[in-house]
């Protein structure tokens, strides 16, 4: 057993040839400062595989130690053609998990130092916790380094290019597990076996707002902890990321915008134990 699994899951479709990049980025940080802080760890990435594969990344890592990727193909429901849906990701990459704790997460964070410093002293069993994720302009990172000494220079300039807190609502009065949902899938975090025993991620037919879903189901079983903002994760704003307008589709016999009746698939979770 180690200390903690990290968790995420990605595939490059046309346009999304960057993740490589940036799950490079992601394991070169972990690794450098799990090792500077003696903190026992593992890389677990589900790569989701169907046709839209550009490429699969299993030979194009700049570092194996203590990675596993795990390939799945995607034979689970979708019916709205999304690229992947996280949820069967991060949920297999839970059945392998050999880490005291997990923490979940997308595959485009960087994790600031003192996230390190907080998850080897602070974290304890039977908490969910929460993080402050930052937005920060794009940056060339393809030239900026070549291994885990320059992640240094990484960090820095993701604190000189911050363009605004992601999930602002964790950080407000009054908090409730709605605003602790906000961007939960950027960077969570829960001991192994109690993300075991809620089943992980809801396996649906949606995309968005099953981690917040994940937020109302973990906050029925555990209590909750916000930690500090130093204590966080960094995402870059992406120029040629794909962003499509509302799509509208039928359910019975009526005409919705997807992205609401994925939130309110999401709600139907707000008073449950499990996530499957």
């Amino acid at each position: 057993m180690c200390h903690i699994s990290f968790i995420t899951t990605i595939k490059i479709c046309e346009t999304y040839e960057w993740l490589l990049d940036r799950i490079n980025l992601y394991i070169l940080c972990i690794e450098k400062y799990c090792e500077m802080y003696n903190i026992t760890y593992e890389i677990l990435i589900c790569e989701q595989i169907n046709e839209k594969n550009k490429f699969l990344i299993g030979n194009k890592l700049l570092s194996y130690k203590n990675v596993k990727v795990i390939e799945l193909k995607q034979n689970y429901p979708n019916p709205y053609n999304f690229n992947l849906i996280e949820a069967y990701g991060k949920n297999e990459c839970l059945k392998f998990a050999n880490g005291l704790f997990c923490c979940m997460t997308s595959a485009d964070q960087v994790f600031s130092e003192d996230f390190f410093v907080y998850i080897k002293n602070e974290i304890k069993l039977k908490t969910f916790y929460r993080f402050a994720t930052f937005s920060t302009k794009e940056l060339n990172i393809s030239n900026l380094y070549t291994d885990k000494n320059e992640i240094d220079i990484i960090l820095e300039n993701c604190k000189k290019n911050i363009t605004h807190l992601c999930n602002e609502r964790c950080f407000q009065d009054n908090l409730t597990p709605i605003k602790l949902g906000q961007k939960a899938g950027d960077v969570m975090l829960l001991d192994t076996e109690s993300f075991k025993k809620i089943k992980g991620w809801p396996e649906t037919v949606c995309f968005t707002h099953m981690d917040c879903a994940v937020c109302f189901v973990a906050c029925n079983n555990f209590q909750f902890v916000v930690a500090p903002k130093n204590v966080c994760t960094y995402t870059m704003e992406q120029s040629n990321r794909k962003h499509s307008g509302p799509r509208f589709i039928l359910i019975d016999n009526q005409v919705i915008e997807l992205g609401d009746y994925e939130w309110k698939i999401c709600c139907s979770y707000i008073n449950k134990y499990v996530s499957n």
